[in-house]
């Protein structure tokens, strides 16, 4: 995963603090905006499939930040 990457992917994953998954993208945007995010933060779910989400790293999955591995 390339740093900026890593740095979009960290401000995704503080925007959805309290959300309770699964979570559909219409709740993950409802929630983004009630927690007063930045326009680059509302985009960004814009950009999701419609559908359910089981958690933070299924959402960057969908956004194409993929999954980290653990490091050994």
């Amino acid at each position: 995963m390339a740093p900026e990457d890593v740095q979009k992917r960290s401000a995704v994953a503080q925007s959805p603090v309290g959300v309770r998954y699964p979570a559909s993208r219409s709740e993950l945007i409802d929630h983004a905006a009630a927690g007063h995010a930045t326009d680059a933060i509302m985009a960004t779910p814009g950009r999701l499939p419609d559908r359910e989400y089981e958690n933070m790293a299924d959402v960057g999955a969908a956004l194409g930040f993929g999954r980290e591995s653990r490091r050994s």
